[in-house]
This record gives structure tokens, sequence and C-alpha cells, in this order.
């Protein structure tokens, strides 16, 4: 490779000049980096300064110094960048060259008023969470909602207690979280395990075995010794069984013996094995429909209802989404070694979001976020095109004739409803605080509905009669 393809393959600027300060030779990218118009070829680095093509010079320092240099120097590109001139001796020690490396600081800049940027937001972030009071927080999780903050408190209480718990809630709301936090606040979690069962995976056809065990030689294929089941497993622990409407009808009948009397029969097995489990239950299903329908036992129903625990969707509890995002951020941070914050618009987006998916679907989405991030800040433009539109509602006045009214989308339609019931309620309250409480809402959800659906308050009182 020749000298000169070797300086042009280097991606920083290079300027090379003798010990006199005339242009030897330099890369393409040193003129990219400052923008020079001008062959510099031959010509000497103080006439650069005089022509106004340069505002300082490393090369001038190193020819008066002998020595390394480095200054930050603004080019006519409007590029500040870090120059490192080097000298370069004989074997006698006299300066032959200088060579001077150019390199960009533009990227390091944006990099370093992102970061800046996003200390301010997490600051901003933290004192917003202050203003809207105390969070209940335990090492897995964080949330601002009353009822969640009601249920939380009450695990404690729960866990004491050797009573059936039923959870009730959709996919991804935490039922696994919740049901592990009730046997870690129990005794049982010194004396037995936690053991998840997870009736909608298991096929029906090994479900009993998988279950109860079953005695050597209880059926074709089984193991000579014999097998536990997974409620042996849990003895002096807790079982939990998740998606516990899936469980055939048979099986309820199993479930219902085991407690009522406390007893375990294997298949294959005559004798009962005594056994000392507290049964948590977790469904996203309607069992009381399913009672109607005849599709699950009454009586194991009402069995398992002893302590209800029911934990509302995301999109119920807006107030944990915003908490939720951040302690996601922190912990997905911490694992990547990333250093990230939202900006307040693709907050605003997460916000408004149905979050179909619940606190699962959340988590995954800022672990996402966090990985693929270029930048320091997550833009909206970097979350995912089903939440983006979340946000992007057009709205529409609601015509009050029968006879004008013509179908137009729902999300327009609720948002024309939100803004005309908003409007009203500032009408007759004046006030924000006062408004925010006629709708049912805090204050910093009403001035975030204003400013998403384009309501002036000034405007709306103006219009009062």
């Amino acid at each position: 490779m020749t000298f000169r393809a070797m300086i042009s393959s280097i991606s920083d600027g290079i300027y090379i000049t003798d010990s006199q300060g005339d242009c030897l030779a330099h890369n393409e990218a040193f003129l990219r980096i400052t923008g020079i118009p001008i062959n510099i070829l031959g010509r000497n680095v103080s006439t650069l300064i005089d022509d106004n093509l340069i505002s300082d010079s490393a090369t001038i320092e190193v020819i008066r110094s002998g020595q390394r240099t480095s200054k930050i120097i603004i080019y006519p590109s409007g590029c500040e960048a870090l120059v490192t001139g080097n000298p370069v001796f004989d074997k006698d020690g006299k300066l032959i060259n200088v060579v001077c490396e150019v390199r960009d600081l533009s990227e390091l800049n944006t990099l370093k008023d992102e970061l800046k940027r996003s200390k301010q937001l997490n600051k901003q972030y933290r004192e917003i969470l202050k203003n809207y009071g105390p969070a209940v927080s335990t090492e897995v999780v964080t949330v601002r909602d009353p009822k969640m903050q009601s249920m939380l408190d009450a695990l404690p209480r729960i866990g004491d207690s050797d009573a059936t718990v039923l959870i009730n809630g959709e996919s991804g709301v935490g039922k696994g979280l919740i049901a592990s936090l009730i046997h870690e606040h129990s005794s049982r979690s010194t004396k037995g395990k936690f053991i998840k069962v997870d009736c909608s995976a298991i096929p029906s056809s090994l479900m009993e075995s998988e279950l109860f065990g079953y005695e050597g030689g209880a059926f074709t294929g089984a193991k000579r010794e014999g097998k536990p089941g997974l409620l042996d497993q849990a003895n002096h622990g807790t079982a939990f069984m998740d998606e516990i409407g899936e469980l055939p009808l048979f099986l309820q009948v199993k479930l219902l013996s085991v407690l009522q009397d406390h007893k375990i029969l294997r298949v294959g097995g005559t004798t009962p094995r005594s056994m000392d489990i507290r049964f948590v239950c977790a469904t996203n299903r309607d069992l009381e429909k399913m009672v109607d329908e005849g599709t699950f036992r009454k009586d194991l129903y009402y069995r398992l209802n002893v302590i209800p625990v029911g934990i509302p969707p995301l999109r119920e509890r807006k107030e944990d989404i915003f908490v939720l995002t951040l302690s996601f951020l922190d912990k997905f941070c911490k694992k990547y070694h990333r250093n990230l914050s939202f900006v307040p618009e693709a907050m605003d987006c997460l916000y408004e979001y149905s979050w179909p998916g619940n606190v699962r679907e959340l988590e995954n989405v800022v672990e996402r976020l966090v990985v693929l991030s270029q930048t320091g800040l997550i833009e909206k433009a970097d979350l995912p095109e089903k939440i983006r539109q979340a946000s992007e509602v057009v709205v529409l006045t609601v015509p009050s004739s029968e006879n004008n009214r013509k179908v137009i989308p729902l999300r327009a339609a609720v948002a024309a409803t939100e803004r005309q019931w908003i409007e009203r309620a500032f009408q007759q309250n004046k006030q924000l605080g006062p408004t925010a409480q006629a709708l049912g809402i805090d204050i910093s959800t009403l001035l975030r509905k204003c400013k998403r659906l384009g309501i002036r308050r000034t405007a709306t009182l103006a219009e009062m009669p």
C-alpha cells in the first residue's frame, strides 16, 4: 500500500508539514472536516491563519516547542475539531516533520448535549414523581395507582394466612409476580418451595400424572420407581395454579378433594398421602360465567375464591405507566450499560397507548428501546408505530343533529367527546383543581389531555356566556 493510500484510509483528518510548516500531504478526511476550499499543498500553515482559513495552528506550536501539542480548532466548515500535532525527529534529534491528526468533535459534542439533556429530563421526571405523591415500591414492583397500592399493602396480611387466593386479571398484568410475593410474605417461604403449575401448557392427557404423580407401573411407559407430581414438590410450600380456568373438569374434582382433605392420591396408587399445601390460583377468565355455563365446578370456585385479588389492566391505572416506564428504563440501562432518557413526547405516547399486553408489553417495549437506541435520548420516532399512532388523534366535532351525524372513526369520536366534556368542565369550574376533580382525574392528566386535544383554557373560559 502506498503512503497516500495509507493516509486516505484513515477516517480522521491527517495533515503533514515539513519543519518550516509547509504542507507536504493531507488526506480527503482533512478537507471534509475542515472545509478549506483551496489547494493547500506546498502552502505554509501561517498563510492559512493570515487568510482566516483556520483560527489557530497546532503545527506552529509544535515547531516552536518541539513537543506534542493538542488544540481545539474551529474550521470554515463550522466543525469543531481536536487537533493533535506530533513532532517527527531524525536520528540526530532534529525536527523534520509535523504530523497532525484532526478529529471531528461534532458527534462527541452531540452526545454530550444529549447526555446533558438526558440528565435534565431524568431530574424533571423525578420532580414530577415527587408531585404525584409517594409510590409503593418493593424490590420487584413499583406502583402509584391507589388500587394497586391498597392491594400491595394487603399482601403481608394475605401471606400470613393459609387461605386460598384467587387472582384475576388480564394476561400480562403480573399475576405470577403477585402470587410469588404472597409466598414470600408467608412463613412457607422458609419451609417449602413456590411451585408454578401452568394449567394451559400441560396437555390434558398428561396433566393428572404431572400434578399428582404416579406409582411405578401405573401405565405403559411409566418409570419403575414412579414419579412425584408437582403438588408433591409444593408440600409445605405454595402451589401457584396459573390459568386455573383451563383445568379439565375431571381434574377439578381431584383438586377439590385435595383442598378438602389435604391428601393426594397418585395415579395408580391406593394410599393417599397427606400434604400441607397453600394454593394460590390465577385466571384471566370469568370463572363465574364458566360456572353458569357448566365448564367450571361451582364448589371448586367457592373453595378457590376465599381471598379474591383483582389486578386492573394497565390502561385503567395510567398513573403506573410513568413509574413503571422509569423503573424498567433503570433496570435495562443497568443491564445493558446504557444511559438513556425518554423525551416528553415519547412519554406522552406511552401514556396514551392502551397496552393490551399490559405490564409485560410495556417491559418488553422499554427493553427493545434501550437495546436499539443509538443516542442518549429515546424520541417519539423510536417508538413502535402502533404506540406512536395512539397519540396521533384527529379531533372532530361531534354533530348534534341526528340527520347530519356521520360515522367517524371510533378514536376520533372518543377524542371529540373527551374534548367536549373537558371544555364543559372548565366552563363550570373555571380552575384546574376543581375541573380535574369533577372529571375524576389528576391535574397532570388533565394538562396532558388539554395539550393532546388542543384545548386552550383561556379560550374556553372566554367563550363562557
